[in-house]
């Protein structure tokens, strides 16, 4: 009885060491979504901030060019009133009126105004400050579409670290220049709201620094709370639990891979557990074999007239081929090639029986027809339909050359004489084991062979004449017949490998698709 022995469905490792992660998802997600957050918001910022500041410029632009403009259209020319003391009246009432226009919230960034001479401009005619001239740092000219269209330049400069910009006009009368005014405003207003702007940009972009990390470190965990599942599920893995499937459940791309590691587990464990049943096959089917081989027999009988040699390949571990020598007593042997229908464990289990109830039946003395009548009359009910066991079995005497043969339905044995170097088959009728079935028992015919000294017979399987090469080409009886003609002068050993070498190099790279067995038993000289 085989106790069949379970393997294991896994086992355990060593757990792999764990490696260390050097920049984990969440954080490159942070890092993304911030580096992102703070691009965009400071391009925004530096958009807004541009737009913002060209507006200030345009309008501090166009309300200074406007008012310069109205200036020079409303201050009467009194430097070219007759009598002085009418120029001084007048000069006193425009100063009062620019006066009171400064200190007015319209006036508020008027820093001073100067009425110049159309000729020379180191002469003026009025200073709102009385200094006569506005002392600053002159920058570069401003091109203003507002300024253009009104007839007024402007400059930017500085007073101290005041922003200061200038708007000149020409005073016209009649057609004629009588003088140039110039109106310097502050520009802190706007260099103020710069400051301002500024300040927004910033905070919008630590607001939204602020905002990404959040999101990102949410998003983070979000994402890679699964992914973490699942590497916790491959290191289980690692160590052999093959047991151990993922609960990640996500229908996107980690979701997919889960599933996919899942089947792969699965496929891993089935595949684990058919090798380890394969190896325990393996291994029962090695013990089968080693007691298969054990049941042939260990060597040829060593005979003073004759030379007796054997081939046994099993196509598998095991076969159902099966030869035998029999020492009857008194000088009289038995020798059979049998060959059970089917390979494998079954087969070799059939070849087990018939070799027992053979050896039993040969006890009961009789030749080899009632000898082979007795084993099929035991075995015929023991097989199953489909099964049937072809035999030769034949008896001869070491001081005779007669052979006395049986053939159940086997190869037909063949016989080369050595006088002629022909070859002869015996064509004895008779029926396999097992296909009589129900027909009752019935006398095997048996046949008388004569053997001359240095001739051959040989029985065999037809593992031999059926081999087939690569080209499903079969070697065939003819060249089986042609090959052991030629080795007839060798000795029994000889003959026998040299056909199974013919069989292997006819083979090729083909694989032996049935078991092989041969017997040359030869009269000696």
């Amino acid at each position: 009885m085989t106790t069949e022995k379970r393997a294991p469905t896994h086992a355990k490792s060593a757990a792999p060491r764990r490696a260390a992660v050097r920049l984990p998802i969440a954080l490159k997600l942070v890092v993304a979504l911030v580096a992102l957050t703070v691009g965009a918001s400071l391009w925004q910022g530096l958009r807004d901030f541009a737009i913002s500041r060209q507006r200030l410029d345009a309008a501090k632009n166009q309300s200074g060019a406007l008012f310069v403009r109205h200036l020079a259209a409303s201050i009467p020319p009194y430097w070219r009133t007759e009598g002085a003391g009418d120029q001084d009246r007048a000069r006193a009432e425009v100063h009062d009126r620019l006066k009171e226009l400064v200190a007015s919230p319209v006036g508020a960034d008027i820093l001073d105004i100067v009425i110049f001479a159309p000729e020379d401009q180191r002469r003026f005619y009025m200073s709102l400050t009385g200094q006569g001239s506005f002392t600053w740092t002159q920058g570069r000219r401003l091109d203003s579409p507002a300024a253009g269209g009104a007839g007024v330049t402007i400059h930017e400069g500085v007073k101290g670290s005041i922003p200061v910009r200038s708007f000149t006009s020409d005073m016209v009368r009649q057609g004629v220049l009588v003088g140039r005014i110039v109106m310097y405003l502050s520009a802190a207003d706007i260099q103020s709201a710069e400051r301002t702007l500024w300040g927004e940009v910033v905070r919008s972009v630590i607001a939204g620094i602020a905002v990404a990390a959040g999101m990102s470190i949410l998003l983070g965990m979000l994402l890679t709370r699964p992914i973490r599942a699942l590497a916790r599920d491959m290191r289980a893995v690692g160590t052999g639990n093959l047991d151990c499937r993922s609960t990640v459940r996500s229908g996107d791309e980690v979701g997919d891979l889960a599933r996919t590691f899942n089947h792969m587990v699965a496929s891993l464990k089935d595949m684990q557990e058919r090798r380890a049943a394969q190896k325990a096959m393996e291994k029962e089917l090695g013990i089968a074999r080693t007691i298969q081989k054990g049941l042939m027999p260990e060597r040829p009988p060593a005979l003073r007239t004759w030379d007796v040699a054997a081939q046994w390949i099993p196509a598998r571990e095991v076969g159902g081929d099966y030869y035998d020598f029999l020492d009857l007593g008194e000088g009289a042997w038995g020798l059979t090639v049998a060959d059970v229908s089917g390979k494998g464990i079954p087969a070799a289990i059939i070849m087990s029986m018939t070799r027992c109830l053979l050896r039993l039946a040969v006890q009961a003395g009789q030749g080899p027809s009632g000898t082979i009548g007795l084993v099929e009359e035991v075995i015929t009910p023991d097989l199953k339909d489909g099964m049937f066991v072809s035999m030769v079995y034949l008896h001869f005497a070491e001081d005779r050359g007669e052979v006395r043969l049986v053939r159940a339905g086997h190869n037909s044995p063949i016989i080369v004489r050595a006088r002629t170097r022909a070859a002869e088959l015996c064509n004895v009728p008779g029926v396999a084991l097992g296909l009589r079935a129900g027909f009752g028992r019935t006398a095997a015919p048996e046949a008388a062979l004569a053997l001359e000294r240095g001739d051959c017979l040989v029985l065999y399987s037809d593992g031999i004449t059926e081999a087939m090469n690569a080209r499903e080409e079969e070697y065939g009886q003819a060249r089986f017949t042609a090959d052991l003609v030629q080795a007839l002068d060798r000795p029994a050993a000889d003959i026998a490998a040299h056909i199974v070498s013919r069989v292997a190099a006819w083979r090729g790279e083909a694989p032996q698709s049935d078991d092989i067995t041969l017997l040359v038993v030869k009269r000696r000289l």
